[in-house]
């Protein structure tokens, strides 16, 4: 690789073993925040199905149930899926009562449940499509109503389910904690010796727990699979 294309293949290597404990240690904390979520009590409910509203949740399992309203006006969907913004204004003043601090102002989305903010005026993507603008995983694709971050994870097993979350400015302003005390560490290259190949490895060290789960919410959405 090196002679013919003059790429480093043992640094391209370590940059990939980076990427992937990076992605597996964000992971870990969006379960755990999505765990306190739902636990906290912060919930909200939508259809994206136009004319469809929340007529019950069962109080034992969470599971909700939408009927459709024939009093409604027929919209097409981008006009339907504004209406998204009265439970995620509902669960922002949950967080705000009971920590005192302040509103949601992120919320982490699933590919499928981002198409539903993507679509709808208010949102503002972080780039305009013009620029080489590439970045793997999970990561910010923009803002809702200029309040919100939104954070896209492609390897959500929810896709129902927005976790929304209040994050200050203050050190202690927060309501899970991720310490590490090896950030990162890239072992030297350690020969098989069934094969003689070499192998590379890279560990990571650190405690996470929740705090608060009141900084924290889920709404869930319905109807996802007729988008």
């Amino acid at each position: 690789m090196n002679a013919f294309l003059a790429i480093d293949g043992e640094q391209e290597i370590s940059n990939q073993l980076t990427d992937q404990i990076t992605l597996e240690t964000d992971l870990e904390l969006v379960s755990l925040i999505g765990k306190g979520a739902i636990e906290s009590g912060n919930r909200g409910y939508f259809s994206v199905r136009p004319g469809y509203e929340l007529s019950n949740v069962d109080p034992v399992n969470g599971t909700a149930t939408f009927t459709h309203n024939s009093n409604y006006a027929i919209q097409d969907r981008p006009s339907w899926f504004r209406n998204i913004g009265v439970p995620m204004q509902k669960i922002s003043n949950m967080i705000h009562m009971k920590t005192g601090k302040g509103g949601a102002n992120f919320a982490i989305v699933s590919p499928t449940l981002a198409t539903v903010l993507e679509t709808i005026e208010g949102f503002v993507a972080n780039t305009d499509g013009t620029s080489e603008w590439i970045e793997a995983g999970f990561t910010q694709v923009g803002t809702f109503r200029n309040r919100y971050r939104i954070y896209k994870n492609p390897y959500s097993v929810a896709d129902n389910m927005m976790i929304m979350g209040y994050r200050g400015t203050g050190f202690l302003d927060f309501g899970a904690a991720y310490c590490p005390y090896i950030p990162l560490i890239m072992l030297p290259n350690i020969m098989e010796p069934t094969n003689l190949t070499p192998t590379k490895g890279v560990y990571t060290r650190y405690a996470k727990t929740m705090l608060r789960k009141d900084y924290y919410g889920a709404l869930f959405v319905e109807g996802l699979e007729t988008v």
